[in-house]
């Protein structure tokens, strides 16, 4: 089996179904230090991937530079997946009618204080499934 036919392409709606089934993603993000990458605990509702910030870099970026990347992983027995989402941003407020709902379910794992929600839009989205050349079970259960 060559490297190639180990690899399957998802299609979007398989990519948005593996997004919503985790929580914890990372968003990366062009700064005036150069790329950043930042793991955030998120949501999907409506085709928006929707995240909550505090004051800092994140926000601050994401009005000067409001295009992002945004990707999560996760593994389904022997086979591992990754979904990457090129969008841009938006900075909402947390009684926002499209954020609210979904901001209920959303739990942010980090202790400090979020006010506000970001959204990424999603201009493309991409993913793949495929099986490592090292059994799974050797990185663990």
């Amino acid at each position: 089996m060559t490297d190639n036919a180990m690899i399957v392409q998802l299609s979007d709606e398989e990519c948005w179904r593996l997004l919503a089934s985790e929580r914890i993603g990372r968003v990366a993000i062009s700064s005036g230090r150069g790329p950043q990458i930042f793991p955030v605990n998120h949501v999907v509702q409506d085709r928006l991937i929707i995240f909550r910030s505090g004051p800092g870099e994140k926000v601050a970026e994401s009005w000067s530079h409001p295009r992002v990347a945004f990707e999560v992983d996760g593994r389904d027995g022997n086979e591992f997946w990754s979904v990457v989402v090129d969008g841009p941003t938006e900075i909402r407020a947390e009684d926002d009618p499209v954020v609210r709902d979904a901001l209920q379910s959303l739990v942010s794992f980090h202790p400090s204080e979020k006010h506000m929600a970001i959204t990424i839009a999603a201009d493309q989205i991409s993913g793949r499934r495929f099986q490592p050349k090292t059994p799974a079970g050797l990185w663990g259960s």
